[in-house]
């Protein structure tokens, strides 16, 4: 079953891309990508399957309830149905999808590159669909960039394979050694990755993305794009390079601090609500790092956990600041001056989605932030875990910040727009998940041991 619900869902990706010929087709794009996030979300408990290279286990599983629930959210928020080609959007919204999770999926390099490329390809358009002056500069410089990273990746899989001599990452496992080539093919893996990941010193196009692009795009950016980079991370790492963790291990490890100490800092500058999620997100590209460093059946668990979370977390709150846009018309702090009056579920998801990203007890962040720290400790990793801790701290005060002034009383409240019906449908969706998750973390865990146990008998 799970090969027809990959099939449907590109057929209605593809479908989209032609209803943008269409006039007034706004409402059936968006029925297709809702049919597609509930398929996705639903292919949760459906039984492990085969298609072609790609292995339709629990790994793709999580990546997929991950992905599914995010585009829900997204498609919820309403944006799209008010551009002006709501097809075309949809259409490579679904496209961007379909290849994240197919990615997760690969068991060898070409699968993988096929999918990595149908999402990759997808987002390089809805970042440069803006038109104006500022989505011109986001779509460029995420196209350059990208075009870099991914000619990074293709040397870095040549080197490995040519040293080798396979391209499926269980038979590169058996033969991989720790030779010059290898190491360099691997540095170049991380370069590539590091880019979509965000992480330090390859997140220098994302904050200017995210707040020169349409601020849907950055709430795919940052759950669908970002989930891609660290599943194929972890399968790669997990499977292929295992062998060889001696050469990595450190590098990961360096650029985990390195990613959580500059994410936070930066952030605590920041009175742009998308720049702030931006470098927000490079922080908590570290904390995942962290558990890949760590190595620990536990960081394991609790890295892919925090994959999942991270996903939601940040679509509900790029969510909420495009409603705080559709209100006032700005999404700097000063801006969100008596969002308590004129929208109080926008701000109450705003402030669930910050608690989270802080680890605030009793939501989904905590946890999963929680087995991270305690399998960093058991993986040796005690001074990454330090650093994490003191930067979860740090983070605080940059999460209070806009939610202060939203509190204000005070202030002249600037107001363009009323609050979408839809959208804080998908707020409130994306808010229960995480309280949910933080009452009752145990199915999160248990679906994220299966995945690593997938991939790692």
């Amino acid at each position: 079953m799970l090969e027809y619900v990959v099939f449907v869902v590109l057929v209605l990706g593809l479908a989209d891309l032609a209803v943008d010929l269409l006039k007034n087709a706004d409402r059936l794009a968006s029925l297709f990508s809702s049919t597609s996030s509930l398929l996705l979300i639903l292919s949760v408990f459906l039984p492990d399957r085969q298609l072609f290279a790609y292995s339709l286990n629990s790994f793709f599983k999580l990546a997929s309830l991950a992905v599914g629930i995010s585009l829900l959210i997204i498609v919820l928020s309403g944006e799209l149905m008010k551009t002006e080609r709501p097809g075309l959007y949809n259409g490579l919204l679904i496209l961007t999808a379909l290849g994240a999770v197919l990615a997760s999926a690969a068991d060898d390099f070409i699968s993988m590159l096929v999918a990595w490329q149908l999402s990759t390809l997808s987002s390089y358009v809805l970042v440069s669909l803006k038109k104006d002056i500022f989505g011109a500069e986001a779509g460029m410089k995420y196209l350059v960039i990208g075009l870099a990273s991914f000619g990074a990746l293709i040397f870095g899989i040549g080197l490995i394979a040519g040293s080798t001599g396979s391209l499926n990452y269980v038979s590169i496992s058996r033969t991989i050694t720790g030779n010059p080539v290898t190491l360099l093919g691997v540095v170049f893996l991380i370069s590539a990755l590091g880019y979509k990941m965000a992480a330090f010193p390859f997140f220098v196009w994302m904050p200017d993305t995210y707040q020169g692009a349409l601020p849907v795009v950055g709430g795919v950016l940052s759950a669908i794009t970002k989930t891609m980079a660290f599943m194929v991370a972890f399968k790669i790492f997990l499977v292929a390079l295992l062998p060889i963790k001696v050469l990595w291990v450190p590098i990961i490890a360096i650029i985990s601090a390195l990613t959580m100490i500059y994410g936070n800092i930066a952030a605590l500058v920041q009175e742009n609500a998308r720049r702030m999620l931006a470098y927000s997100s490079i922080a908590h590209a570290g904390y995942i790092l962290m558990a890949l460093a760590a190595l620990s059946s536990s960081a394991i668990v609790g890295g892919l956990s925090h994959i999942f979370v991270h996903a939601v977390m940040k679509v509900v709150a790029f969510a909420t600041v495009m409603q705080v846009l559709m209100i006032t018309g700005s999404d700097y702090f000063k801006d969100f001056a008596g969002l308590r009056r004129r929208a109080p579920l926008t701000l109450f998801s705003m402030a669930v989605s910050f608690m989270t990203m802080i680890g605030i007890p009793l939501t989904a962040g905590f946890w999963t932030k929680y087995v991270i720290f305690l399998g960093a400790v058991g993986g040796g990793m005690w001074w990454l875990t330090a650093i994490a801790v003191i930067c979860s701290v740090i983070s605080i005060w940059y999460y209070i910040k806009p939610l202060r002034w939203g509190f204000v009383e005070g202030g002249e409240l600037m107001t363009e727009g009323a609050p979408s019906r839809a959208a804080q449908v998908g707020m409130l969706l994306g808010t229960a998940v995480i309280f949910l998750l933080g009452f009752v973390p145990s199915p999160l865990l248990a679906l994220a041991r299966e995945a690593m146990l997938s991939i790692i008998p």
